[in-house]
Order: structure tokens, then C-alpha cells, then sequence
């Protein structure tokens, strides 16, 4: 079934390229009437809402008038600075322990390197050796 309120749709008119040609049996005469078809200019119409318009951004209740504000308003602002407070705390105490986390996964890692370079053979286990002819060669 169609829709109570039909979507909208737009539609384009599209000027032929000079050298093009009309459809076969066509001439350009049949399109004439096409751009007396409507009043209107090539601009895009604007299409008007029926959406009601909301205020952009109330005045939070931390910004009004201390006095205009109840006991219990009061209370839950006290609170929720305090709950924002211990947030932003405890946050920055979780970036200082990874931070700390990650410079002793940084120092293990450079150990264990360190460790390791020493087993492993230079130039895979080749040696070099000078030739009959005097040129360097990897055995």
C-alpha cells in the first residue's frame, strides 16, 4: 500500500550536449515544451518541514541562579559535582598506572633484546674470507 505521506522526489532537466542528437524519431521541437512545463527557474526548491522547532540548548541547572534552585536541586548538583570530581580523578590515576605499565613492558622488552642479541650469529654464521684474487667472500 502507498504510504500516508509520500516520500519526495526531485527531478532534473538536463540541457543535450551541442553535438548530440534526439532520440530517432524525435526532433528537438517534441522537448520544447518541456522546459514551459513549469514556472520555476533551474534553482533547487526548498522543501518546508513540518517538524516543530526546539530551543537549541536550555540553560543547564548548574548555570541558573543559585537561589531560584530547590534544597533537593541543590543536593543532586552538589553530588553530581562530586561524582564528576572523583570520575576525573580516578581517571588520571588510570593513565598514570598504564602510563607506568607501559615503561615497564618498554624496559622488559629491551632487555630481552638485549639478551637475545647476543646468541645469534653475525651475517647468519658466514664468515668472511679473502680470495686468491683478493676479493671478500662469505663462507
Amino acid at each position: 500500500m502507498l504510504p500516508e505521506h509520500p516520500t519526495l522526489s526531485r527531478v532534473m532537466r538536463i540541457q543535450p550536449l551541442p553535438n548530440e542528437k534526439p532520440a530517432p524519431g524525435f526532433s528537438w521541437g517534441d522537448y520544447e515544451d518541456v522546459h514551459d512545463a513549469d514556472g520555476e527557474d533551474d534553482g533547487w526548491g526548498v522543501v518546508k518541514t513540518k517538524r516543530q522547532t526546539r530551543p537549541k540548548h536550555e540553560l543547564p541547572l548548574a548555570e541558573k541562579a543559585p537561589e531560584a534552585l530547590t534544597k533537593k536541586q541543590r543536593q543532586n548538583l552538589k553530588k553530581r559535582e562530586t561524582q564528576k570530581a572523583e570520575k576525573t580523578a580516578a581517571e588520571a590515576e588510570r593513565l598514570a598506572a598504564l602510563a607506568q605499565h607501559k615503561r615497564q613492558l618498554g624496559r622488559i622488552h629491551m632487555i630481552e633484546q638485549s639478551q637475545s642479541g647476543k646468541k645469534g650469529k653475525t651475517s647468519g654464521g658466514m664468515k668472511p674470507v679473502v680470495d686468491e684474487r683478493g676479493k671478500l667472500v662469505w663462507e
